[in-house]
């Protein structure tokens, strides 16, 4: 098994607003394509919360978050239990999605045990982010009717707030109208606030269950990072499967036209 010595920490860690999650960040501030900004301070996106310190919950309690959409699977729920203060304590939703190498899927449990070189890490973040549409389906409704409903601030979070994370903050960036570059720049903005040496050691309790050959340090690199083309294959399989992101966002998470006017309305400015 790799050591997390082989990942090295981005220095400095811009803004961070918790110091047990340093991957915690607003999603608000880009500009949408008719001009409209996204409302800073509403919706959050971030890696597991069990880490919080004394002084991440005054802050936490500061935000008056009134909801978490926790994407773990149960398995990563008991590893890593979330240490939020509990006075008042949010709403908290368990999405359960098993789309991720932190869940021990079965299917990507077998590609890394096939070949846990960097080339078949990337394969399997390949065939992770290709899932993720067909995943969420059903779930990004749960997150949006929440939205809409106005139960903000709200925080999505799975493990390392990058792949699961990634892929949600996406669909809501682009059901708000912001441009795909935008997107993709939130999206790859990750490694500028991951803790890799952290979320490294956090994987390899999971790696070490999963896997008989140990992972090659480059693969594990591989792993913890993001890179454009995971979340490309993605919008790339919405496409096969949906024709577009907006069918996609109407037909797989319940946004219909009116219903993104809502969501617009509470959060563009």
């Amino acid at each position: 098994m790799s050591s997390a010595s082989d990942i090295v920490s981005p220095v400095p860690l811009p803004d961070v607003l918790l110091q047990g999650a340093r991957n915690f960040r607003d999603i608000g501030g880009a500009t949408t394509r008719d001009g409209r900004r996204v409302r800073t301070g509403q919706v959050y996106r971030s890696e597991h919360l069990a880490h919080l310190t004394d002084e991440d919950q005054a802050t936490w309690r500061k935000m008056h978050v009134k909801v978490v959409f926790d994407l773990r699977s149960r398995r990563e729920r008991l590893r890593l239990p979330s240490r939020l203060p509990g006075d008042p304590k949010p709403e908290i939703l368990e999405m359960s999605i098993n789309q991720d190498v932190n869940a021990a899927h079965e299917t990507f449990r077998a590609h890394l045990r096939r070949d846990p070189s960097p080339a078949g890490a990337v394969r399997t973040m390949t065939e992770i982010y290709r899932g993720h549409p067909q995943a969420f389906e059903g779930k990004l409704k749960v997150f949006f009717d929440r939205l809409i409903e106005g139960r903000l601030p709200a925080v999505v979070h799975c493990h390392a707030g990058k792949d699961r994370t990634g892929f949600a903050s996406a669909m809501l960036l682009l059901a708000l109208d912001v441009p795909l570059e935008a997107v993709f720049d939130d999206y790859l903005a990750t490694m500028r606030y991951l803790d890799p040496v952290r979320s490294a050691e956090a994987l390899k309790p999971v790696l070490a269950e999963m896997l008989d050959t140990p992972l090659e340090p480059e693969a594990l690199k591989e792993i913890m990072s993001v890179r454009r083309d995971y979340l490309q294959t993605a919008l790339d399989a919405i496409v096969e499967h949906y024709g577009s992101p907006d069918a996609y966002l109407e037909k797989a998470a319940g946004l219909t036209p009116e219903r993104r006017r809502a969501l617009q309305a509470q959060l563009l400015e």
